[in-house]
């Protein structure tokens, strides 16, 4: 299957109240206030997010700040 969008595949990936580990999720050049960023749209989908990233700015993350850690995925 093909999707136009991100969107469109976290809708159809992603079950509400199932858990989602978003890895690499502040380097994607969108403002984490903005409704387009793939963190928010996984969070409009599901509360259980996650996310790791080798860097981002903690007092620009949405929902509690210990679901964020700053690590490799390796």
């Amino acid at each position: 299957m093909v999707y136009k969008n991100k969107k469109e595949l976290i809708e159809r990936a992603v079950a509400p109240g199932k858990a989602v580990l978003d890895v690499g999720f502040s380097g994607q050049g969108v403002d984490a206030a903005s409704p387009h960023w793939v963190h928010n749209l996984l969070r409009g989908r599901t509360e259980n997010v996650w996310g790791i990233d080798l860097e981002f700015d903690e007092t620009r993350l949405p929902g509690p700040k210990e679901r964020y850690m700053k690590t490799s995925a390796e």
